[in-house]
């Protein structure tokens, strides 16, 4: 045998079973040692986490819901109840409930809605106070106090919160927690705000009279005494309080109030005019101020006293016409010898007396007097600008005097109708109705502007929109030469509208 070659064929094969069993450990042992992929653990909700999802998933269903192509509004309220079922924090499914039920005017059913959810109202005054208009509109008012009550724990600078807490309480007749929370809430303020606050909240009290009366806003108001650190507000508070005893049938009283208001502005007329209302409805009290003797002459630089202006505002209220001039001229008389200054107002009052009279010559003579004095009262200016034109008389003047109160107030209706009305009168039509159109649009509900508007239409050849005007005009204030002018033109006048008071409208010349 040759021992060699067997040598040399044993060799390769050997090498090659070597190499396969080094390799095949390799490979075992890697197989061995490589470390198994760590299992990630299950992702877990707590209950509260799922809830809140849960919930939030029915409100944007019911959003879907509301404003799918073909609205729901039954399974948006559903799935909106049920999200606020799922998760009393869901304020926003809870407001959209609320909302749909208001929309569909189910008032008790919402007011159910936010009662029933008391976590959710938790720290939200927004809700609280929802539920008091809700619990007001539906005529709970004591319910409606305590909703406010509640609302101002959790907001309790909110005055008006605390308005409303107070009107409630005394919608209510609970009146020891009405002034216990007016007290409270306005001992919280510096005195001048618990002032302005104290009497805000009892205007607010009378603003409805079939809600409340006026003696329980005098019982309000009385509480601001407190608060008054002013000459200005003892004149308000004297004031008010002499309205709401008018209101109250208390006149001796009410007598008293504003003759305490005078004595801290003497020569205020709107203070005079008051107690002018309640004089010319007491013949015994206008006796007795006829009665008084006759007051001393004046020194120089002093004031006269209040008895002949409000004698004056007496006699004009009784339509005494003679009586009352003779008392303002004396008045004036007095003024002009003591050098004491004289308000606008009085030669406004004065002037009006004298148009009456047709005292012509004596009005021009006032009113350029008083324009002297002021020059930049626009309501003076006014007055005589719009008196003229009803005259057709100084028309140009009459013009210069209503730019200056138009530059003064540039928007005020009253003197733009004054501004048409001369150039009515002047024959300018066309830029009148600019004016009075302006005007009406300001002031909608003025039949003098009304009225006006439609007689310049007319001479711009609007028949039509005249005849508009007139008639709104006549339904405010049924005016016979109103209803002239419609018959003229072949309309009947309307039925007046009872919704308005007549009563209560501020006069164009002012």
């Amino acid at each position: 045998m040759n021992t060699a070659r067997s040598d040399i064929i044993f060799r390769p094969a050997l090498t090659v079973f070597i190499l396969t069993l080094l390799w095949f450990c390799l490979l075992t042992t890697g197989c061995l040692t490589k470390q198994p992929s760590p299992v990630q653990p299950e992702q877990v909700l707590v209950p509260s986490e799922a809830a809140a999802a849960g919930s939030q998933a029915l409100f944007m269903r019911g959003i879907l819901h509301e404003n799918a192509t073909n609205p729901a509004p039954d399974k948006a309220a559903d799935a909106y109840a049920n999200a606020v079922r799922l998760n009393p924090r869901n304020i926003s499914a809870l407001k959209s409930l609320i909302r749909l039920q208001l929309r569909n005017k189910q008032n008790q059913k919402a007011y159910q809605t936010l009662c029933s959810n008391p976590r959710s109202l938790k720290d939200n005054p927004e809700l609280t106070f929802l539920a008091a208009s809700l619990a007001e509109l539906l005529e709970k008012p004591m319910e409606a106090a305590e909703w406010c009550r509640k609302t101002l724990l959790y907001a309790p600078t909110n005055a008006v919160v605390a308005n409303a807490a107070v009107r409630f309480y005394f919608e209510a007749n609970a009146e020891k927690q009405a002034l216990k929370t007016l007290s409270g809430f306005a001992s919280s303020l510096p005195s001048e705000q618990a002032f302005t606050f104290i009497t805000e909240t009892a205007r607010s009290l009378y603003s409805e009279p079939d809600q409340a009366t006026p003696h329980k806003a005098l019982i309000c108001h009385q509480r601001a005494a407190d608060f008054i650190t002013t000459d200005q507000q003892h004149y308000d508070f004297m004031m008010l309080r002499g309205s709401y005893q008018i209101m109250s049938a208390q006149t001796n009283q009410a007598v008293r109030s504003f003759e305490k208001a005078l004595q801290t502005k003497p020569r205020s007329h709107v203070t005079l005019m008051h107690l002018a209302s309640i004089y010319a409805a007491s013949p015994g009290l206008l006796e007795q101020l006829e009665a008084a003797p006759p007051s001393p002459p004046l020194q120089a630089g002093a004031s006269p006293g209040p008895s002949r202006l409000l004698r004056g505002y007496i006699y004009t209220i009784l339509e005494r016409v003679d009586d009352a001039v003779k008392m303002f001229e004396e008045h004036y008389t007095e003024c002009l010898r003591t050098e004491c200054p004289v308000k606008p107002e009085f030669f406004i009052a004065l002037g009006q007396l004298y148009e009456k009279q047709r005292a012509y010559t004596r009005f021009d003579t006032l009113v350029s007097d008083a324009v002297h004095r002021y020059p930049d009262n626009s309501a003076l200016l006014n007055f005589a600008a719009y008196l003229w034109a009803e005259r057709s008389v100084h028309l140009n003047k009459a013009l210069h005097f209503v730019n200056r109160a138009l530059a003064l107030e540039p928007e005020n209706p009253a003197y733009l109708d004054t501004k048409g009305w001369i150039l009515h009168r002047k024959e300018r039509n066309y830029e009148a109705l600019q004016y009075l159109l302006k005007a009406s649009a300001h002031d909608n509900q003025e039949p003098v502007i009304l009225d006006h508007t439609g007689d310049v239409l007319l001479a711009v050849g609007d028949d039509a929109l005249a005849v508009e005007f007139w008639k709104r005009s006549y339904q405010i204030n049924p005016q016979p030469p109103v209803a002239d002018k419609l018959r003229r033109t072949g309309d009947m006048p309307p039925e007046p509208d009872s919704s308005i008071d007549n009563n209560d409208r501020s006069g164009v010349l002012l």
